[in-house]
């Protein structure tokens, strides 16, 4: 029997989900930029083990709704949070959690999703749980720029 599901990644523009996704995918299917707010709507990639296998669907970064364009982007990433069966909350592991992170936590609790939490740097290892690639697996240090385990 396969099991399948939709993960969604969330979390402030520029903490590392586009990244995230292309490694675990194993094939670039986001783009990514150190300019922030560059995936506008959700991009989705498939990884796909030997009895399982995840939907990733990259959300654009999270932030309060500012103008028109926010506020939509604000609602598209309130609807794929609540079709989502779990939701992994990326955060920058090189700075620390703002009211940005807290926003984002509470979309998440309204969703009424389970979520697990990642903390990302792009160039050194941080903790992040490996759960695509070992299903059972306890989280393990790797980073998302070399997708190397540290």
């Amino acid at each position: 029997m396969t099991r399948s599901g939709f993960v969604a990644l969330a979390g402030r523009p520029n903490a590392g989900k586009s990244t995230l996704v292309n490694r675990i995918v194993g094939g670039k299917v986001a783009i990514v930029s150190d300019k922030p707010q560059t995936t506008r709507r959700e991009i989705r990639g498939i990884a796909t083990g030997p009895d399982w296998q995840l939907v990733l669907v990259d959300l654009p970064g999270v932030q309060r709704p500012r103008d028109p364009l926010t506020e939509r982007m604000q609602h598209r990433v309130e609807s794929v949070l609540a079709e989502s069966d779990v939701v992994l909350f990326v955060l920058n592991g090189e700075q620390q959690i703002g009211p940005g992170d807290r926003f984002i936590a509470n979309a998440i609790k309204n969703a009424g999703v389970r979520a697990v939490t990642a903390p990302m740097t792009q160039a050194k290892a941080a903790v992040a749980t490996t759960a695509a690639r070992r299903p059972s697996a306890a989280p393990c240090p790797a980073s998302s720029a070399t997708a190397a385990k540290t």
